[in-house]
């Protein structure tokens, strides 16, 4: 098939799912495709798999240039995983661009998953029109992303917006980074699967029946976000915060009680300048987000 140099395939790497999409210039998804990460299994078997997905959208589309969102910290300039947590084995060190770009024979470029999904909700999401904006992403960790005047932000070390891991609590909780009480620590499904036993989705069902162990995991997760609010409104003093992510689908059990923690714990002129909303391109926001950095043609890497 012809390449259609007008399509992008944007792929998100989650810690349990990979999910990739062909992507035209509106932000509208033509063809996705998805499978399991594998990241157990090691490097070689994920990129492997990010290949055949690539693959197969190519092939039926035309699309023909690629953008990556990985989980774990990526330097975008040399396209390397510079640290990964326990989650995903032996990602730390992997070389994606260039591995990425030689199972398929196209042009790509890499950023962290969570600059991805807040690239793709300020371009066409829930950030569009807000000068300044923290995306929040609560999955099988927790991304963050900050966006100003457009632009993500990633700081010196690649490390911008991430407050995944900034503390927020204090019970001593162990995070996947190896600190404690970590946001990620508390308001994650891993964290929500470690302290409950039981998977984030059950935790929520049981805890809208009146469970009371139950609606007491959700609480901490709502006190922890709170807290995380106000740290963010005194650093970055966002004018949006965007809450994604596969357990944004239960923000509304939270968005009280963590507002409230919020403004007791936030300065007055920060916590008004704040809006919090729920992410509006739901678990394509990486993918499209992804898609916006896929590099022209002409710029295949040998």
């Amino acid at each position: 098939m012809k390449k259609r140099a007008s399509l992008a395939i944007g792929v998100d790497v989650g810690a349990t799912g990979l999910k990739a999409a062909v992507v035209d210039a509106s932000g509208k998804i033509v063809l996705h495709a998805r499978c399991a990460t594998g990241g157990d299994e090691g490097a070689t078997e994920v990129l492997d798999r990010i290949a055949l997905l690539v693959g197969m959208l190519s092939e039926r589309t035309g699309a023909a240039r690629v953008g990556v969102g990985s989980c774990g910290l990526v330097d975008p300039r040399s396209g390397i995983v510079v640290a990964s947590t326990k989650t995903m084995r032996g990602w730390a060190g992997t070389r994606l661009r260039d591995e990425v770009a030689a199972r398929t024979g196209f042009p790509v470029a890499v950023e962290n998953d969570g600059d991805a999904a807040a690239r793709g909700e300020s371009t066409f999401g829930a950030g569009r029109g807000a000068p300044s904006m923290v995306m929040l992403t609560l999955g099988t960790g927790v991304g963050g992303a900050f966006v100003m005047d457009g632009r993500v932000l990633t700081g010196a070390s690649n490390m911008a917006g991430k407050f995944g891991h900034v503390r927020v609590g204090t019970e001593g909780r162990p995070c996947a980074c190896g600190a404690v009480d970590c946001l990620e620590a508390y308001a994650s499904a891993w964290a929500l699967r470690r302290a409950a036993g039981c998977e984030a989705d059950e935790v929520f069902k049981r805890a809208r029946r009146g469970d009371r162990a139950m609606r007491a995991h959700v609480d901490a997760m709502a006190d922890a976000l709170g807290e995380a609010f106000a740290v963010i409104a005194h650093t970055v003093n966002p004018s949006r915060i965007v809450i994604g992510g596969g357990i944004a689908a239960s923000w509304s059990r939270m968005a009280v009680r963590a507002k409230r923690v919020f403004r007791a714990r936030a300065m007055k002129v920060a916590y008004a300048a704040t809006r919090i909303v729920v992410a509006e391109l739901g678990a394509d926001a990486g993918m499209i987000g992804a898609s916006l950095i896929a590099p022209p043609l002409h710029q295949t890497r040998r």
